[in-house]
């Protein structure tokens, strides 16, 4: 009989019998071992529950007062990211449990995928303590800063959880060199984040400091988690390049809780391993360092509103704006367009306008085709053009501080490559299957620098060197929707991403929830970049302590 945690070597691989502790399980640590944590940490356990539970009338935790409160922040990214039980996403609060905001409140409140314990790290020593316990006891770990991830990797049902939201390490690194670089090595401009650090904060000091970083659009999104890690894209990178080209350096608890520093000169596997491996992969990343910009100004700002009276005269407008893309990449615009069977909304901006030129005149001319059909429709497009002092500014007007979240959401994601969009039968077939039920975004921001990087420079899918799109197709559900109903959602939006496959090169940033049970997942989100992940997870991490669904090794270490 194999024990826990005992692998046998057959061939290039290993096969596992692991077995991760969970709270379900016998050998779950007792409270007395949990409480000796405890006080090794200075009192930062928490013993986490859905952030719905003080509405639920049959819970310890009822309270009418505390769930007045929850119900006023519940959509809130600010509020979600603060609570170490909630995720953006509250599908992986829940999974197929019970414990609403708006449903079934006399119910009793179902723990879920929330973890059972979790460790409110606040430096990198708590997070060694949470990763030596965790390897000693055989335990089922998880890592979230945040919690946006879309696929669940920081959720798990009885697990322990090193939540790492207080590791906070924000500040300007004007002079910096990285560890191990030759003597006489160049300073760089940088800027060092924490896990804890939300893009918000980042884009702040950058404004400040009159810098531009290369980062996310979620403001709460951590600047040093699974968006940096996980081949995250900006605004900024047809400009600079993906998250993942522009980290100078990351420091990290690895599993056997010894701090490391990896970056170009030392540590060169786990530094290519970690820009684009995934977060909580290869360890607990506490510090990254990223590579400043000048700043732009006077950026010129786009929003076209488009609404059809069917999805066939929508396809039409929809189809000459697809057909320009090639033009748009030519002219450096970046944009995203959110299409919903009936009308489309898009945002662009061109963040080096030629100096002393009509704005409003070059936008007109970029989006001609696309205007002139449009106002062949019954309800006459809406086009707004303004002018942006600075990054800031452009980011805070398109993706604002208010964004709900807090709803169930399934996501899918394609790369589309530049020839797709001088194809005019290909533009036309797209522009079908983008009227479709579900709303389909597609952003242009992939390109310029993000196409000069050698797609094994990094470890994120190669198809990012040849896309000019992400294209991101979106559902969700109520509290109320009944699991057949929304499996039945997650299988026509399989459908529907599965129209786009045909002109993909890959998977993007979201590995497709909606395309779960792929066999080859680990192939469509990384390519030919994963047999080298997997055998840097064995080097690193060869017990498999960093497991997580979807995650490098996870088809081999047993999840």
């Amino acid at each position: 009989m194999l024990l826990p945690w005992v692998f046998v070597f057959i061939g290039p691989v290993f096969v596992s019998a692991l077995k991760y502790c969970t709270a379900l399980d016998a050998c779950w640590p007792s409270t007395q071992v949990w409480t000796a944590l405890n006080t090794s940490v200075d009192g930062k356990l928490i013993a986490a529950r859905p952030p719905a539970a003080p509405c639920h009338t049959m819970d310890p935790l009822f309270n009418e007062e505390t769930c007045a409160s929850v119900n006023a922040s519940w959509p809130s990214m600010f509020f979600r990211a603060d609570q170490p039980g909630a995720s953006q996403d509250t599908y992986w609060e829940n999974g197929n449990s019970s414990c609403y905001i708006d449903f079934q409140l006399d119910t009793p409140c179902e723990q879920g995928l929330v973890p059972t314990m979790v460790l409110d790290a606040h430096s990198l020593s708590d997070v060694q303590k949470g990763v030596n316990f965790a390897r000693e006891h055989k335990l089922r770990l998880r890592i979230k800063a945040s919690g946006h991830d879309f696929v669940g990797r920081s959720s798990g049902e009885g697990s322990f959880l090193i939540w790492t939201r207080h590791v906070q390490n924000l500040a300007l690194a004007p002079d910096f060199v990285a560890v191990s670089a030759p003597i006489g090595t160049k300073p760089v401009r940088a800027i060092t984040t924490g896990p804890g650090d939300g893009w918000a904060s980042v884009y702040d000091l950058a404004n400040r400091s009159d810098v531009v970083v290369v980062g996310g659009t979620g403001q709460t999104v951590s600047s040093a988690g699974g968006y940096v890690m996980g081949g995250g894209h900006s605004l900024l990178s047809r400009h600079y390049g993906l998250a993942v080209d522009n980290v100078l350096q990351f420091t990290l608890v690895d599993a056997f809780g010894k701090k490391v520093i990896a970056n170009a000169h030392q540590n060169t596997d786990l530094f290519w391993s970690l820009r684009g491996g995934g977060g909580g992969t290869f360890g607990v990343v506490t510090e990254v360092v990223h590579k400043t910009h000048p700043a732009f100004h006077n950026i010129l700002g786009v929003t076209l509103t488009v609404s059809a009276s069917n999805s066939t005269e929508l396809a039409g407008v929809l189809k000459a704006y697809l057909d320009l893309q090639p033009s748009l990449d030519d002219a450096q615009w970046w944009l995203t367009t959110a299409v919903a069977q009936t009308s489309f909304i898009l945002q662009a901006a061109l963040f080096t306008p030629p100096a002393g030129a009509n704005l409003t005149q070059i936008a007109h001319d970029a989006f001609q085709s696309v205007l002139l059909a449009a106002g062949n429709l019954a309800t006459a497009p809406v086009f707004v053009v303004q002018q942006f002092p600075n990054f800031l500014a452009v980011h805070d007007a398109f993706f604002p501080s208010n964004t709900p979240s807090g709803s169930a959401a399934v996501l899918a994601s394609r790369l589309i490559p530049r020839h797709i969009f001088e194809n005019t039968t290909a533009t036309t077939l797209l522009a079908q299957a983008a009227t479709e039920p579900f709303e389909v975004v597609f952003n242009l921001l992939a390109g310029g620098a993000v196409s000069k990087v050698s797609p094994n420079a990094t470890s994120v899918n190669p198809g990012w060197r040849k896309a000019l799109h992400h294209v991101i197709f979106a559902s969700g559900w109520t509290s109320s929707t009944p699991l057949p109903i929304r499996d039945e959602l997650r299988q026509l939006l399989t459908e529907q991403t599965s129209l786009f496959e045909p002109f993909s090169e890959g998977l993007g940033a979201y590995l497709n929830e909606a395309d779960r049970n792929d066999p080859d997942w680990p192939q469509s989100f990384w390519g030919d970049n994963y047999k080298r992940l997997l055998e840097m997870k064995h080097k690193f991490d060869p017990l498999g302590v960093f497991e997580c669904p979807k995650c490098v090794g996870s088809e081999v270490f047993g999840f």
